[in-house]
């Protein structure tokens, strides 16, 4: 009878984790916006491989909290009218 109730052993999950410091997307967003000509949204969105909605809320969430060591986000327009993100 106990032979039956058997219990099941998992197989031990395989490590996605790699060796060294981690790398946050929004640390790589900063460091895009910390370039001398600034990143737009679809440059940081295709970098990245998020939506541009999603860093849109990125950028909003750097204006807010400090954690991140920015202190200021500048927008501006280029040339070609697309807006331009800055990190201080």
């Amino acid at each position: 009878m106990e032979e039956s109730k058997k219990k099941h052993r998992s197989q031990p999950l395989a490590s996605k984790s790699r060796p060294g410091p981690k790398s946050y997307k929004t640390d790589q967003v900063v460091a895009m916006l910390r370039q001398p000509e600034g990143a737009t949204i679809e440059e940081i969105a295709t970098q990245i491989g998020w939506s541009a909605n999603s860093i849109t809320r990125i950028v909003q969430w750097l204006l807010f909290v400090t954690r991140a060591g920015v202190r200021k986000v500048t927008v501006s327009k280029n040339a070609d009218g697309v807006t331009v993100y800055r990190a201080a």
